[in-house]
């Protein structure tokens, strides 16, 4: 018993200081000149969250691999200015290449926000092509890993920012059909986790959006080879890209634990 108390004491020694080691991360009420950097901003989800973002007065930064589609999306993001003075500007790199990543990432200056949302979605059975995994994890995972390693240092170093993963609704429970996908996607939500413990204490905090299908070219792309549904029961209505942003914009707000949201159809959840 005697040994027992002893270490109780011992781990309060530890852990009290640890909760003030951890302050509460300050509010973002506003995205008005903020620094906002999205990840596959050229279309779909990024895209639209950055004309989003831009329409609450925010400066943003897109990314992505497609230099033409960059502009076109610059001009389009850029309708939606509210002021003179904002700022959108477009970097071309391939977020799976991080050494080319962080060469043009270093160019982009103060970040307060980084939206990892570049990714894809594959349907295929488990044995239909394992070079599915690879692609799979190497742009939904490690192209999330690559963008927050290249950018961190900017957060850390005025002790301010947040990071955002969208992840998927596949992130949350396998689906018939997803293996290489879901797989590639549960694995952000363990990075946002441990990411949180490391980074919390410079006022970074750390969110996962779980989105169901949302009404994008990429979404389209995907139904061409959509293993049907009616194998597994489980069916999913179609967001639209507002509501991602305002699923985003949400958990940005909540800073002090990994803001986790699922939406489905209508309905938004914050877990914490």
């Amino acid at each position: 018993m005697f040994y027992i108390i002893l270490m109780l004491i011992v781990l309060a020694i530890i852990c009290i200081p640890l909760i003030f080691w951890f302050p509460p991360c300050k509010k973002i009420d506003s995205l008005s000149k903020l620094h906002i950097v999205i990840t596959g901003g050229s279309s779909g989800i990024g895209k639209a969250l950055a004309m989003e973002a831009v329409k609450r007065q925010a400066d943003v930064s897109l990314l992505a691999r497609n230099k033409t589609k960059l502009e076109n999306a610059r001009k389009e993001v850029e309708e939606y200015k509210i002021l003179e003075n904002q700022e959108i500007n477009t970097f071309c790199a391939d977020v799976t290449d991080y050494n080319q990543l962080s060469n043009v990432l270093s160019e982009v200056g103060s970040v307060d926000i980084l939206i990892n949302c570049a990714g894809m979605a594959k349907a295929e059975l488990f044995e239909d092509n394992l070079s599915t995994y690879k692609q799979l994890m190497d742009l939904n995972y490690f192209g999330s890993v690559n963008a927050t390693f290249s950018l961190l240092p900017k957060m850390k170093a005025k002790r301010f920012g947040h990071i955002v993963f969208v992840s998927s609704m596949a992130g949350q429970l396998g689906i018939f059909g997803y293996a290489g996908y879901s797989a590639s996607k549960f694995a952000l939500r363990g990075l946002a986790e441990t990411l949180l413990m490391e980074v919390r204490p410079y006022g970074i905090g750390v969110s996962v959006a779980f989105p169901p299908d949302t009404e994008t070219p990429g979404f389209k792309e995907e139904n061409k080879d959509k293993v049907i549904y009616e194998t597994t029961g489980i069916l999913f209505d179609i967001a639209s890209v507002q509501e991602i942003f305002l699923l985003c914009l949400l958990f940005v707000a909540r800073r002090n634990s990994v803001s986790q949201c699922l939406c489905w159809s209508f309905f938004t959840l914050d877990c914490r």
